[in-house]
């Protein structure tokens, strides 16, 4: 019974952010089942034009839950925004979130002032094989203590007000928390606060929460699966060199070609 009310949440779901506009959707958790995959994509087909049906399901708001957007008059959906109580941290961690910032402003921009220098040292270390390890085996070590980074390539820390969704979050969602956090706890991992009300205390302790909904950030690129997110950054190698799919950040835009 649960598999197949996951699967019909599943179908509601991708049918209302169709309707919504929504271009495409990033699958997850279906255990190499294409079959399965291919139920939820036929149902689809099917029900696309009533999904305007399948809203109130979705509509469950939550005492300071974590929502955006005010009521539509045209779907019914709703939301509020956190409270001010809700958003506050310690000036310990203010200062690291700035210390953070500000490093990343300055090596992993793409206006930063020596940012043509490290465009051209990343290109020449990715040919020799020695020098790429040495960069690799900084960047492993360095994040991994920071971040508990997972390696996967495609970096998207400063989106997450420098959480890491792939360690951090058990779904690895990195454009926005799931539906199953609820009191600003995970769903999977109950004990502890979801990564997404973590990264919006943070934005917000600065007075910027926008930062969680501008634009939209896609699904890692699992063929960077492994390799330096750094030298794939000033490659243009990752979802950054691509600024039409990407939220704005503070890295800029990316050079031409």
């Amino acid at each position: 019974m649960g598999m197949w009310r996951r699967l019909n949440a599943r179908r509601n779901w991708l049918v209302i952010l169709k309707g919504l506009g929504y271009k495409g959707a990033h699958f997850g958790g279906i255990n190499h089942r294409f079959d399965i995959l291919a139920q939820i994509l036929d149902r689809m087909d099917e029900i696309e034009d009533r999904w305007r049906d399948f809203v109130p399901e979705f509509d469950f708001p939550q005492k300071n839950g974590f929502y955006r957007y005010s009521r539509d008059t045209e779907t019914g959906l709703c939301g509020t925004e956190l409270s001010p109580s809700m958003s506050t941290i310690s000036s310990g961690e203010k200062m690291l979130f700035g210390v953070y910032r500000e490093v990343h402003r300055t090596f992993f921009s793409y206006d930063a002032l020596f940012s043509s220098l490290y465009r051209k040292l990343c290109a020449k270390l990715e040919k020799r094989p020695f020098g790429y390890l040495v960069i690799k085996t900084l960047e492993d070590i360095s994040k991994k203590i920071l971040f508990s980074c997972r390696e996967c390539g495609d970096c998207s820390l400063q989106h997450l007000a420098f959480f890491c969704p792939e360690s951090q979050c058990p779904k690895h969602t990195r454009n926005g928390p799931c539906g199953g956090s609820s009191e600003s706890r995970c769903e999977v991992n109950p004990d502890r606060p979801c990564v997404w009300f973590r990264a919006y205390r943070r934005w917000a302790a600065i007075g910027r929460p926008d930062k969680l909904y501008q634009g939209f950030i896609p699904p890692r690129n699992w063929e960077l699966d492994g390799t330096s997110s750094w030298i794939n950054f000033h490659l243009c190698k990752d979802h950054q060199g691509s600024p039409s799919l990407t939220a704005p950040t503070d890295h800029g835009r990316p050079p031409p070609g």
